[in-house]
């Protein structure tokens, strides 16, 4: 990796997973990938969002099929629950994969 050219660089930042490198994203697969299953309000109080926002990301999430969505009706009140799917998964570990990768170029850049 000595010497690491701007291409291969630039080749890492290119895979770095958008949809993942939200900072809230990120906090709710996280969350996710070490609890399995959390709810709605759980997520919202954690993360200190509004429901808008928490919605916006969920789906966004949804969509891309990180998460499964999981309702279901608790003392009579409906409770969402989310669940990280292997999808979601995976992409967590690529994604830290990747920005490790970028990382060591960086660290060899400032140790030069």
């Amino acid at each position: 990796m000595k010497n690491a050219p701007l291409k291969e660089i630039t080749n890492t930042i290119s895979k770095i997973d958008e949809i993942i490198h939200d900072k809230t994203r990120l906090s709710i697969l996280v969350s996710l990938y070490l609890r399995k299953r959390l709810s709605f309000a759980y997520l919202k109080r954690t993360l200190q969002i509004s429901n808008g926002s928490l919605f916006f990301h969920i789906k966004k999430l949804d969509k891309e099929g990180h998460v499964k969505i999981n309702k279901r009706i608790v003392n009579q009140k409906p409770v969402t629950e989310y669940t990280l799917t292997e999808k979601g998964k995976t992409a967590i570990r690529n994604y830290i994969k990747t920005l490790s990768e970028l990382l060591d170029f960086l660290q060899e850049i400032l140790e030069r």
